[in-house]
């Protein structure tokens, strides 16, 4: 892989990661502070908190892949 192309891989997966954390905290925020019903079940919080990891550590190892390229 070049360095554009890490670059971009970082930078997807980073949003990614954050776009899919932001929906898990805004459902947990709704059902647990709010009090509304829940809409999302236990598995499916659990597994939208596991994509953003995932999307998370992808995006950090290409960043750190992009620190060994040499200049």
């Amino acid at each position: 892989m070049n360095e554009s192309s890490l670059k971009q891989v970082a930078r997807y997966s980073l949003f990614i990661s954050l776009i899919v954390f932001v929906a898990f905290f805004v459902v947990v925020l709704l059902t647990g502070t709010f009090g509304m019903r829940y809409f999302l079940t236990d598995l499916q919080e659990m597994t939208l908190l596991f994509i953003s990891v995932i999307f998370f550590v992808a995006g950090i190892l290409a960043k750190e892949a992009l620190n060994e390229i040499p200049n």
